[in-house]
């Protein structure tokens, strides 16, 4: 019992430390968003990567152009272009084998189409984790209000216009999915998946 307060406490402590720091602009995420680098110049700053930029943005075109997901990361695979995942075994930033072979999937394609630090933003809070909250593992966290965004902070990827149609279609898409799997809820639940 004693272990476990402490163990609450000194998260408590860190967290609140970390969040000041990050607030100040004192701090930036572990793992550097695809399509930047850590900046050489400025302390807890990104600079562009010339090698995976082109890549994020002409992501944003082809989901603008109407591509699908899947299409898109299919399109990444069969160039050669590594995946995030990928790059950063090849890099040596990972040693963890599971990223070797690793390849563009839809999901990784949405987590960049919704990731706002393109727009020049650093944001913290979009995966949150504390051990004194109950939340040791990290788990997204789609309320935006829980976020805290430092605008401006590095050179932009895309323009606030294409970012904002893009999620707006999605938001869309999912609130139709969600209400398809509503309105479809008792017949699923009278004919199961004969495979489930």
């Amino acid at each position: 019992l004693i272990n476990s307060y402490y163990s609450k406490d000194i998260s408590k402590k860190v967290s609140t430390a970390v969040h000041t720091k990050q607030l100040a602009g004192e701090h930036i995420p572990s793992m550097i968003p695809y399509g930047y680098i850590k900046s050489e110049t400025q302390a807890y700053r990104f600079d562009v990567d010339p090698e995976t930029a082109p890549v994020v943005k002409r992501i944003f075109a082809d989901r603008l152009s109407g591509k699908g997901f899947g299409a898109i990361a299919r399109a990444l695979t069969s160039e050669g272009i590594p995946s995030p995942g990928n790059l950063r075994y090849l890099r040596g930033q990972t040693k963890r084998e599971a990223y070797k072979d690793s390849v563009w999937s839809a999901q990784c394609i949405k987590q960049i189409l919704r990731n706002p630090t393109y727009l020049g933003d650093l944001v913290f809070g979009r995966m949150p984790t504390a051990l004194y909250l109950g939340k040791p593992n990290y788990s997204y966290e789609y309320d935006e209000s829980k976020w805290r965004v430092l605008h401006d902070m590095h050179p932009a990827l895309i323009d606030k216009e294409s970012f904002e149609k893009i999620k707006a279609e999605m938001e869309k898409a999912t609130k139709d999915y969600e209400k398809r799997m509503k309105e479809s809820k008792k017949f699923r639940e009278k004919h199961p998946p004969v495979f489930a």
